[in-house]
């Protein structure tokens, strides 16, 4: 079965870079309101008390008004390509160092997804990053 969704989104370029502002790195996309609305934004740093390996990472503070705001597709995979990593016991979250900065993903506690099979576990992946002025062409 077919379904047609028509969306209305803008062109824009903007730069994204690591938090620390050191470089930055020229995007280009679409804007799609609401695509990933309500995905969860995880405390690393509460997370790092349960894990204390992730402590070697630079986990920078969140706020709970923090949302997921960008998703970077496979055109960008070089930003995301990893080039250090910090890795647990068994199935514990994993701290990725990549050209955006730390990234952090894993099964970890008391973080639901809607719909997952285990209620007591999620899956969670955070890019810490800094964005620059928004330009539509």
């Amino acid at each position: 079965m077919e379904r047609l969704v028509k969306v209305t989104s803008d062109h824009v370029s903007f730069m994204i870079g690591p938090i620390d502002g050191r470089v930055s790195y020229p995007i280009k996309g679409y804007t799609v309101k609401d695509l990933i609305s309500g995905t969860p934004v995880v405390d690393w740093n509460e997370a790092a008390k349960e894990y204390p390996h992730l402590k070697g990472a630079d986990i920078p503070k969140s706020d709970k008004r923090d949302k997921v705001q960008i998703l970077l597709g496979a055109n960008y995979m070089h930003l995301m390509a990893v080039s250090n990593s910090i890795i647990g016991h068994d199935f514990e979250p994993v701290a990725e160092y990549c050209r955006l900065g730390w990234a952090f993903t894993g099964r970890i506690k008391n973080c639901q997804v809607i719909g997952g099979n285990d209620l007591h576990f999620g899956i969670a992946t955070v890019n810490i990053v800094a964005f620059s002025t928004f330009m539509n062409q």
